[in-house]
């Protein structure tokens, strides 16, 4: 086979490659989902969580307290990003309303990724009536190259004398290209310095 058709298909091929990566759209997969008190009527629901593009709406229509006391759960799943695909970060949030215009309110959350996160964020509400949050917490997992993370996720509601509730909570994964090794770049670039080598070599 000719040496320049043979170098022109490899470098093409290896072009095609690259672009078909970089253009492949975000997308994560959730799985193994489940909570602490295996929904027993308070707090995170397994059963109504639900995948919606890149994010996991989690079914929080449970997870209410009045008068005082506190709820605490806990949900477990794993995500896993599609093949040629890594783990860049995850961001979680969550809101709510709450009654506290004769007592106090207050949410903590916090976000694990492999068992490590950030210091549990708070939110406390009283003396009124309205609505709170955002909370959220985000972990930034760039660095860690990682394909599949397991993350649980730890809420606390609690209320003196008043009462508080979860209306919405997500968690969306954001992914990236594995990067080529450079190896494969060194090869590009070879291939396209003996194509300019051959062309010189045939007008020569």
């Amino acid at each position: 086979m000719n040496i320049e058709k043979l170098a022109k298909g490899t470098l093409a091929a290896g072009t095609l490659f690259c672009l078909s990566m970089a253009a492949q759209a975000a997308s994560v997969t959730y799985s193994a989902i489940g909570t602490t008190d295996g929904d027993d009527g308070s707090g995170f629901s397994a059963a109504g969580t639900v995948q919606v593009d890149d994010s996991l709406v989690i079914d929080v229509s449970n997870f209410a307290l009045g008068g005082s006391g506190a709820i605490t759960d806990t949900i477990t799943f794993t995500v896993t990003a599609d093949p040629g695909q890594y783990i860049t970060g995850l961001f979680y949030s969550e809101s709510g309303n709450y009654l506290a215009q004769a007592g106090t309110t207050g949410a903590i959350v916090q976000l694990l990724a492999n068992n490590t996160g950030p210091v549990a964020g708070t939110s406390v509400n009283s003396g009124l009536d309205g609505a709170w949050g955002p909370l959220g917490q985000s972990i930034d997992l760039t660095g860690q190259m990682l394909t599949s993370v397991n993350v649980s996720i730890l809420n606390v509601l609690w209320a003196s004398n008043a009462a508080i509730n979860k209306t919405e909570a997500s968690l969306t994964a954001t992914v990236a290209p594995i990067p080529l090794p450079a190896a494969v770049w060194m090869l590009g670039t070879s291939l396209a310095s003996l194509l300019v080598v051959t062309g010189r070599n045939r007008r020569a």
